[in-house]
């Protein structure tokens, strides 16, 4: 029964070969998320000098259309910045801590 070695066989390289497509599949929907993500902490952080629109978009049309919608806000708020007081953007530690005095969070719990 040699037939059986063999069927066991073709078995674990589908096995092997699905696990692979799917790993795949994650890693293009994950890689581009994960940049993404990248670039909209520093727009969260309004540091609009390091942020890089995408270029080359993903394959997934969903996460492109997200890809896409990310560039138009960071065109966006590049534009607007040019017209803010660079004050609004500047880290002031003094003024972080003093807010968190008024918070309340500045000060150690009873």
């Amino acid at each position: 029964n040699s037939g059986v070695p063999q069927t066991v066989g073709l078995v674990a390289a589908c096995i092997i070969g699905l696990c692979l497509l799917v790993f795949l599949l994650v890693r293009l929907a994950t890689s581009p998320l994960r940049r993404i993500i990248a670039q909209l902490s520093l727009l969260q952080q309004m540091d609009l000098g390091q942020v890089q629109l995408f270029g080359r978009l993903s394959a997934l049309s969903e996460v492109a259309t997200l890809m896409l919608a990310f560039n138009g806000l960071a065109t966006a708020l590049k534009e607007y910045r040019k017209f803010m007081p660079e004050s609004l953007f500047a880290k002031d530690l003094t003024t972080e801590e003093a807010d968190e005095e008024e918070d309340g969070e500045g000060e150690p719990s009873p």
